[in-house]
């Protein structure tokens, strides 16, 4: 008889400890990577962003078109802009100078969004990368608004999958994002495809961005505390009366 309530105190705190380390894999929102945005009401004014491709050293150059449209495909699925992309040696990116992506001057700015016709640009570029014996992958992002030249977006962090809870994070964008198609052990892919390692990469990065949800959650606030100043200047002016 008494063997049923150690039986359940057993199960209980085995069903515990569960718990405990599957909330401990669960995967944070955004990434724990490397990241600034600026307040998500400056993405209001932005509609379209022209993506002029990822740079890289000679020796990196064979992985620049892969991460490239990795890159593309997530952060187009946000769905925050018009998104487009010209390639990094495009004649457009030649005419514009855009080989040195350093400080632009106000100029330089204004003919880039003159030529390319559009409000901000994202320049990105891959610092580091080995497949062996781990892979790791290290990239840079800018998003500049091209009326002020301010950043709106950066990314800064290498990817290495020597650390665990990288580990963790692939298992859980396996299972959550691309659920159906894949085995088990299928996110052991990411480990040792370089293209299914970009996929990945790419996934967080663009997590790192403001939801539409939210810039439109920013706008309505904004919009709200103006309307709230308003109406306490008014008050004050009156009880000056």
């Amino acid at each position: 008889m008494r063997s049923q309530p150690i039986k359940q105190f057993v199960l209980m705190t085995l069903g515990g400890y569960l718990a405990v380390g599957l909330l401990g894999c669960q995967p944070t929102h955004p990434p724990p990577i490397g990241y600034y945005t600026s307040d998500p009401y400056n993405f209001q004014a932005v509609k379209t962003v022209t993506f002029i491709g990822l740079d890289a050293n000679e020796i990196l150059k064979p992985q620049i078109s892969e991460m490239t449209v990795a890159l593309f495909k997530a952060i187009q699925a946000r769905k925050l802009f018009k998104f487009d992309l010209i390639p990094v040696d495009d004649d457009l990116c030649k005419d514009l100078a855009l080989e040195n992506r350093g400080a632009f001057t106000i100029e330089q700015l204004g003919l880039m969004r003159q030529v390319l016709g559009t409000d901000a640009v994202l320049f990105g570029r891959i610092e580091n990368y080995q497949p062996f014996p781990r892979m790791q992958l290290g990239l840079t992002l800018r998003l500049l608004d091209l009326k002020n030249g301010k950043l709106l977006w950066g990314v800064d962090h290498t990817w290495d999958t020597a650390d665990q809870g990288l580990e963790y994070r692939i298992q859980s964008y396996y299972y959550d994002e691309l659920r159906s198609g894949y085995g088990p052990i299928e996110w052991r892919l990411a480990l040792v495809s370089p293209k299914a390692f970009f996929r990945f990469v790419a996934y967080e990065t663009a997590e790192t961005l403001p939801t539409k949800e939210i810039t439109e959650e920013t706008k309505i606030d904004r919009q709200r505390k103006v309307t709230r100043n308003t109406w306490r200047i008014f008050k004050e002016t009156v009880e000056k009366l």
